[in-house]
Formats: structure tokens, C-alpha cells, sequence
């Protein structure tokens, strides 16, 4: 079984690369993670809510953890 990078509560950062200039620097709060799956077949989505764009997403697991910043764990 595989374990999620971020966990519920989590503080992260969209940090500038890999990133459209409007969106980075932004602030979110994990609020929910969903898996689906088994084994090495799973995934996760992180339902985050966006400080600056007060939106919330739903982003798969291999985007989050390749750009998001850990700030601060709960």
C-alpha cells in the first residue's frame, strides 16, 4: 500500500515553476484525500482550497507532489 506525500490539514505552496505565472504563490489547504485503487494501482486526489483564488480544486497525486511545497503540517 501506498501512502500519500501530504496529509489532511497540510499548508503547501504552488511554487513559481512548472507554473502559469497567475497561479503561483498561492496557498492551500489539503482538506480531503480521496484514493481509489490498489497496490501499486493506486492514486490519490487532494481536494485543496486556494487562499488567493478562495476556489477549491480536486488534482491528482502526481502533479500535487511534484509541485507543491510542504509550509506547514497540522
Amino acid at each position: 500500500m501506498i501512502s500519500a506525500k501530504f496529509k489532511v490539514g497540510d499548508l503547501i505552496l504552488l511554487s513559481h515553476e512548472n507554473t502559469a505565472f497567475f497561479d503561483y504563490n498561492d496557498y492551500g489547504i489539503i482538506y480531503k484525500i480521496e484514493s481509489a485503487g490498489k497496490g501499486w494501482d493506486e492514486i490519490f486526489h487532494y481536494h485543496i482550497h486556494w487562499a488567493i483564488d478562495k476556489e477549491s480544486t480536486i488534482e491528482d497525486d502526481t502533479w500535487v507532489e511534484e509541485n507543491m511545497e510542504l509550509i506547514a503540517r497540522a
